[in-house]
């Protein structure tokens, strides 16, 4: 999902140096969006609920995944206020509302499961290639996940 609460289907793919998220139609069978993140860039790792303005009109229940790469870089106004911006330094996951009902696919989409190997990854890939200026290993925490969604027309629409 992003930063206005819109809800894409991606698959995520971790490996030992990168973390892959792809937006991939399946009717269509092509890749709309590709996001390549090595793993020793990533800044912090943070997983919770999700909590959203009072009144705010765009609600979500259940746990989500913040993933922050580069959290120096602070994304512009415009970046931030516009719904389809791509030039985000985050990735927000959660699971597929379908996981619980496939069960051959069940443990493939669980949250806890892959913030563990991620995190795990992560801390490796910084022990071996270290970024300067940076603290060694991910910064992980277990908080709400502050949406500033307050309308969210377009994501209403879409999920």
């Amino acid at each position: 999902m992003d930063h206005w609460n819109w809800e894409t289907e991606r698959l995520v793919l971790l490996t030992p140096r990168v973390l892959l998220v792809c937006h991939y139609d399946f009717v269509g069978l092509y890749c709309h969006l590709m996001l390549r993140i090595p793993l020793h860039y990533i800044d912090s790792i943070t997983v919770g609920h999700f909590q959203f303005p009072a009144t705010s009109l765009s609600r979500r229940s259940g746990l989500g995944l913040w993933v922050q790469w580069d959290k120096l870089r602070r994304p512009s106004f415009r970046s931030w206020w516009n719904p389809w911006s791509r030039d985000l330094p985050f990735v927000i996951l959660t699971e597929h509302p379908g996981a619980e009902r496939e069960h051959e696919l069940s443990s493939l989409c669980k949250l806890h499961r892959f913030r563990t190997e991620l995190t795990c990854l992560v801390q490796i890939a910084q022990r071996d290639q270290p970024l300067p200026g940076r603290a060694n290993g991910p910064l992980l925490l277990e908080k709400p996940l502050q949406m500033e969604t307050t309308l969210g027309f377009v994501s209403a629409l879409n999920n």
